[in-house]
């Protein structure tokens, strides 16, 4: 039997990165028979309960090497795994699963991952090193594949996230949903979802979009839904843009932490998303729901580049007016999206190219 190990931030209630880890394994289940899957993950108890296959501590190293020693091919991503923003220790974990496996002559792919930024030279170098053994390198944008290139990493190939293949939820679940949050989705719309996590410059970007959703709720009579996509790290930064708004009745916070697909599903409903959060776009995209993205890091705008388009603002420079005029040419019908659409169709297809990967690997053609 076929055993595959998944590497990822799994386990910590990321929407975004559990949506990944999801449509992983769907896409895995779904072309091969019989497939064992084991996750490491921070909460190996809900990984297992969520997803229907085995998990352990993503940092008990004795247990990796012995689901390894059995293991067929280890999986490492998606996601921003190889980058040293969020923490230096972040690549040196990542690298470390990928040198056990190949210590171990277990195969080894990265899956569809966006690499970078990386500011430590040490680190690139110690990138180049494990890559360069590995058996299989899908990335979902092109700055990752020219950024390998630079380190003259051979045979890097163009993806998509796989969320692009990702199916939303049952359209009576999204309902039930709704109803025990106390949004009222009957209401007249236009209805817009917002996406925002903290970061740099918070105290100014957040009172920026307050102002652009006032803007929006006078003149389009808009409904906005604050959505955490990662709940216990979005919510405080969505109450205190909902506290800066004056028209805060017609303004809904989402309370708690839903599954990717559930969200899949509430994307689905809206009439545009302004996001921050790289998933909250692809959501949306994913669901031909207009989108109007706000950057953090290189991630959104290679994503708005894929989309064939740009990030409205950065949060070095956001102001209420540029972004209230991006959402108000979507909602007024003067921008359209059939562009964005086909192109998203195209990602949908470029995604799943990873898994054939992954199957190539296994079935040993590779």
């Amino acid at each position: 039997m076929n055993k595959v190990m998944l590497s990822g931030y799994y386990g910590y209630n990321n929407a975004g990165d559990e949506a990944i880890l999801k449509a992983i394994i769907n896409g895995l289940k779904q072309t091969v028979p019989n497939l064992e899957i084991v996750v490491l993950s921070s909460n190996p108890k809900e990984t297992k309960a969520l997803y229907n296959v085995k998990s352990i501590n993503r940092f008990s190293y004795l247990q990796i090497i012995l689901e390894l020693q059995r293991t067929s091919l280890l999986i490492s991503g998606g996601g921003s795994l190889l980058q040293d923003v969020t923490g230096k220790l972040t690549i040196p974990y990542y690298l470390s699963i990928i040198k056990l496996a190949q210590m171990l002559n277990v195969k080894t792919m990265i899956f569809a991952q966006g690499i970078g930024p990386i500011k430590s030279n040490y680190l690139i170098k110690k990138i180049g090193n494990v890559l360069d053994k590995i058996d299989v390198i899908t990335v979902r944008d092109k700055e990752s594949k020219i950024l390998l290139e630079n380190l003259e990493i051979e045979n890097v190939e163009l993806s998509a996230d796989p969320v692009f293949f990702l199916q939303p939820g049952n359209k009576d679940r999204i309902k039930e949903i709704l109803v025990k949050e106390e949004v009222p989705f009957n209401e007249s719309g236009p209805w817009i979802g917002v996406a925002i996590r903290d970061w740099d410059n918070r105290s100014v970007f957040v009172k920026e979009i307050a102002l652009a959703l006032d803007k929006l709720i006078a003149n389009y009579d808009a409904q906005i839904l604050l959505i955490p996509f990662h709940a216990d790290v979005d919510k405080e930064v969505l109450e205190e843009i909902k506290g800066n708004m004056h028209a805060d009745k017609q303004t809904y916070i989402i309370s708690k932490q839903y599954e990717a697909h559930e969200l899949l599903g509430i994307c689905d409903l809206l009439d545009l998303m302004i996001g921050m959060r790289l998933h909250s776009l692809i959501f949306a995209a994913r669901t031909k729901t207009p989108i109007v993205g706000i950057s953090y890091d290189i991630k959104i705008d290679s994503l708005m580049k894929q989309l064939g388009s740009c990030a409205c603002c950065n949060t070095g420079d956001i102001n209420s007016s540029s972004l209230y005029k991006d959402a108000a040419e979507i909602l007024s019908k003067k921008k359209g999206f059939l562009e964005m659409n086909e192109l998203v169709s195209d990602l949908e297809q470029s995604a799943w190219q990873s898994v054939i990967r992954a199957v190539d690997l296994l079935a040993g053609r590779i």
